[in-house]
Parts: C-alpha cells; structure tokens; sequence
C-alpha cells in the first residue's frame, strides 16, 4: 500500500490472498471487509462490469455462504453471473465456476434440486465445449473433473434415502462417464493424429478439423486476455470482431464434424466424446452380463 497506493488493483489481489486464508482457517468474520474492499477497490479500478469484478463477486458470496448468509450469498453471485454472461456469453468456462460455487451454496442450504439444478447448468456448458478431442479442450476437461463429480454429489442427495428414480440412474451414469473422459480422450487424439498424418481425404478433413481447433483455442484465449483489461483500455470495436471471428470458427467446426460423420461415418462414431446412454448399453448386454 506504502508503495502503490491504497486503491491499487495489486493492493485489491493482496486483500483477496489474505482473506483466503482466513477462510481455510474458519475465521469467516474477519475475512469479510477484507473481500468486501477488494471488491470496492476492483469496482472503482475497472469499472462495475468488469470480469475482475464479477470474480471478487464470488469470492465475497462465499464469505457470506460460510456465515449462512444465503439469501445475500445468492444475491452476490447473482450479480456476478449477470456480469460473466454480458462480458463472456453464455458458454464461457468462467461461468461454469461460479454456477458451481451458487450449486455449492444450494448444496450448503440442503437445497438439493436447486444445487442439482445449477450443477445441470453448469455441466451443459462443459459438454457443449467438450465436442471435440483437441488436446487443449483435454486440458480442460481434465481440471474440470471435480464439476461432475460435484454433479453426481447432488444427485445422491436429492432422493434422500430413497431409490433415485431410472432417469436420475441415466443422468449420474452419463455425468460419471465425463468425469473419466480425459484419459479416454487422449488415446483419441493420439488415433487422430495418425490419421492426419495420411494423405487421404478423411487425413486432409481431419488435418483441417484440429487447424480450426487450435485457431479456436488461441482467439479465445486471446480474447479472455482482452476483456481484462481496464474499462478504459479496452477496444470495442476489435473485442466484436474477435468474437465475430470466433463464433465463425465455431460454426466452421460444426460443419467440419458434420461432414466428416456424413462421410465416414465409422471414425466420426469412434473419436465423438459424447457418452453412451445407459439403455443403449444395456441393449449391448447379455443376459447375465454387466459393466464394471
């Protein structure tokens, strides 16, 4: 503070570390102006919606969660995931983060569908940016396991001590699948390197498919480091264009897997990470047969 003043942004990420140990450390009370001047400091540095915020945001919800003060933990991060969606869109891995953080303050409450709920949400935000084997979205997913698992942790919990019913068997089946989807997922990529590495047309579309991948990867990254910036540095104009270039890249993509599922319909079926569903394995199944 000596050195940067007591309203610089550093001062603001310092307040925020200290405040996470007390936290660890249960001593929620003495957490809560530390996070609540991190906020004002953010606030006032880069402007009310800004991403940076929406962060500080969830972070001093959960101060207010760990005091059982739900009703102004739900309204905090109510604000937050306003912010994320106007700045991110609605499929943005930030996003995912603080729906499970809400889920987890539902889950606290022992409100169990409302937690199942908002983990459902987040949850079909990964599957939708999972569509694909890249080794970045491999990455992803793989630190993104404790969502599912926290996913299945509220489906335990809405039935009580009663069965859950088929459907809820079906959803924990296909959610339990994703959490193991890294692993999985790696041998794929390494099958469609090799592939890419022919000379053939699906070799050419494959090649094709991981160039627009990549590029994906890099624009929102790219995009992520934009929309970081102060409220007062940031360019409009190129932030519309880049969105604009990412959402064609995307749409590309989706054509690309359709038309390699249209043309080979055997690799297309072999490298989808999408899950079976738990009757059509079932189907597979002989009488007396079962999957460990």
């Amino acid at each position: 503070e000596k050195i940067l003043g007591p309203e610089h942004p550093d001062v603001a990420n310092a307040l925020n570390n200290v405040a996470a140990i007390y936290m660890k450390t249960k001593r929620y009370e003495e957490a809560l102006p530390l996070e609540e001047r991190a906020l004002a400091i953010h606030t006032k540095s880069f402007g009310a919606k800004h991403p940076m915020v929406a962060t500080t945001l969830r972070t001093l919800a959960g101060v207010h969660a760990s005091l059982n003060r739900f009703d102004s933990a739900e309204a905090l991060i109510n604000q937050a995931i306003e912010i994320q969606r106007a700045v991110y869109g609605e499929n943005h891995p930030e996003l995912v983060a603080t729906y499970s953080t809400k889920a987890g303050f539902y889950f606290q409450a022992k409100r169990y569908q409302d937690s199942l709920k908002m983990m459902r949400t987040a949850t079909d935000i990964l599957r939708r940016r999972f569509n694909d084997d890249s080794a970045a979205v491999m990455v992803e997913q793989k630190a993104q396991r404790s969502t599912f698992l926290k996913h299945l942790e509220a489906l335990s919990h809405v039935a009580g001590d009663d069965e859950l019913p088929e459907e809820l068997v079906a959803e924990g089946f296909t959610i339990a699948q994703l959490s193991r989807a890294s692993s999985v997922g790696r041998s794929v990529a390494q099958m469609s390197a090799r592939f890419a590495q022919g000379s053939d047309e699906l070799s050419t579309l494959v090649r094709k498919q991981q160039d627009a991948r990549d590029a994906l990867s890099r624009s929102e990254k790219s995009l992520f480091s934009t929309l970081l910036q102060p409220a007062g540095k940031r360019d409009l104009v190129a932030e519309a264009a880049m969105q604009k270039n990412i959402e064609a890249t995307r749409a590309d993509l989706r054509q690309q897997e359709k038309t390699i599922s249209e043309r080979f319909p055997e690799y297309g079926a072999l490298v989808s990470p999408a899950p079976i569903d738990m009757k059509q394995l079932q189907a597979l199944l002989s009488e007396g047969e079962a999957v460990v």
